[in-house]
């Protein structure tokens, strides 16, 4: 078995949002202010539906209230619906083009995860060795 949970690579994230909608709602400067704003999700996070953010004055925990796929979120978010967390594989069009404005808050992992005794069933286990074979830890 493959147990426990173990980091894979790391996939840039961004928490963004129109710059239309900062400028009527505001720009949250720290995490715990994201809970006055409208949230949109990604609906497969492994946090489930909640962000776990990290700083140097420990883990946020957010709830948004929209859940989404990338793409339609990433557009939600472009039309001004509200702060979304999107891997920059999806945003990064919209943020380089300045329709979507980055905030600095952290990085996610992408890690595996058991089912709650830190296995995992064995072929999910053989993928992940032999993404770890073909790639390394990243």
């Amino acid at each position: 078995m493959f147990g426990g949970a173990r980091k894979i690579l790391a996939i840039d994230r961004a928490i963004c949002a129109a710059p239309d909608y900062l400028e009527q709602y505001g720009t949250p400067k720290h995490p715990n202010e994201l809970r006055s704003h409208a949230l949109l999700t990604y609906g497969f996070l492994l946090t489930g539906n909640q962000w776990k953010l990290t700083g140097p004055d420990g883990d946020h925990w957010v709830q948004p209230e929209w859940t989404l796929c990338a793409e339609v979120l990433r557009d939600a978010a472009i039309a001004g619906r509200g702060v979304a967390l999107l891997p920059t594989f999806i945003a990064g069009d919209a943020l380089r083009e300045g329709a979507l404005q980055r905030f600095p808050f952290q990085n996610l992992t992408i890690s595996s995860s058991g089912r709650g005794n830190g296995d995992v069933d064995e072929v999910t286990a053989k993928a992940l060795n032999w993404l770890l074979k073909k790639f390394g830890a990243l």
